[in-house]
């Protein structure tokens, strides 16, 4: 009886420091560093782009205006902050890229980003538009993260993510 009742409160004691301890939230968004010094950030998509990847940029583009805190408009001419391409290239192993200019170390000068439409091009529109999100993502200031996620790194392992998630959604409203 006397162990029974030692081993009933070492449990009671084991689930009392359990609930005390605090754990902080994680997060499942990282920052590349620098970001828009202001907003709204002007967008220009090239005009060889094909309706399919034109269409891609724009749900992207929509999801970040809609669910975030950052402002996206077209460009009123031909000078942007963010250039949205595409290039059909098979010696390279990614779907989209983006190239980020960086000034003073602290903010984006302009970004260029692409959709490999050797690999999206047979792609369903909801991945397509994925990859413009996750490279409008990194264009925004969010970097790589694993697991389910718009910002993991490669498209399989996204687990048919195609949008901003909670996560990302906070990452850009605190950078904004």
């Amino acid at each position: 009886m006397k162990t029974a009742v030692i081993r009933v409160g070492a449990a009671l004691v084991l689930v009392g420091a359990m609930v005390s301890v605090s754990v902080a939230p994680a997060s499942a968004y990282a920052f590349l560093g620098p970001k828009w010094g202001n907003s709204p950030v002007t967008v220009l998509q090239d005009g060889s782009n094909s309706a399919a990847t034109r269409s891609a940029w724009r749900g992207g583009n929509s999801d970040f205006n809609s669910m975030t805190d950052i402002k996206l408009e077209s460009a009123p001419g031909s000078v942007a902050m963010i250039y949205q391409r595409s290039v059909s290239s098979a010696n390279v192993t990614w779907d989209g890229i983006t190239y980020p200019k960086v000034r003073s170390g602290k903010y984006q000068a302009s970004t260029n980003m692409y959709l490999n439409t050797r690999y999206t091009g047979s792609y369903t529109n909801a991945k397509r538009r994925g990859v413009a999100a996750h490279e409008l993502g990194h264009g925004l200031g969010l970097d790589h993260v694993s697991g389910c996620h718009l910002m993991n790194g490669a498209t399989p392992s996204r687990c048919g993510i195609y949008r901003p998630t909670a996560d990302e959604i906070a990452g850009i409203n605190k950078l904004y």
